[in-house]
């Protein structure tokens, strides 16, 4: 295992720690607007580094935020020894258990435009900003 969900469907997989979820540099809106542009049809599956016992605060983002999506714990240790030296939050497209596409490599410059345009095309949209 490799720390991704290995779902056989094109997915987001956001990684957040509890403290990214009071940032101002949040990717809900993104997310959800690529949810949204999908139809329903992107999964997303929140990675949340951190305790256990903090777990209400990501799942109360995603409702504030109208985001569907299956919330996953590892604690930072186990984070470690999936992506070390990688700080979260990240925002990956994930197919098949493999990342196909990753926020800070594709756009480092976070262009939410580079994320949607990424959905669009792995779902055989035609026009991503409709």
């Amino acid at each position: 295992m490799n720390g991704l969900p290995d779902a056989d469907a094109l997915q987001a997989v956001w990684v957040l720690r509890t403290k990214d979820c009071f940032s101002c540099q949040s990717l809900d809106f993104l997310i959800r607007r690529a949810q949204q542009k999908s139809s329903g049809r992107l999964p997303v599956t929140v990675i949340h580094v951190g305790w256990e016992a903090d777990s209400l605060v990501p799942r109360s983002l995603l409702h504030h935020a109208r985001i569907a999506a299956e919330v996953v714990h590892l604690s930072p240790k186990s984070y470690q020894g999936y992506w070390a030296g990688r700080e979260p939050p990240h925002l990956y497209l994930v197919h098949n258990g493999r990342v196909v596409w990753d926020l800070e490599e594709a756009a480092p410059n976070r262009s939410d435009s580079a994320f949607l345009l990424a959905v669009s095309e792995r779902l055989g949209e035609v026009n991503p900003d409709e």
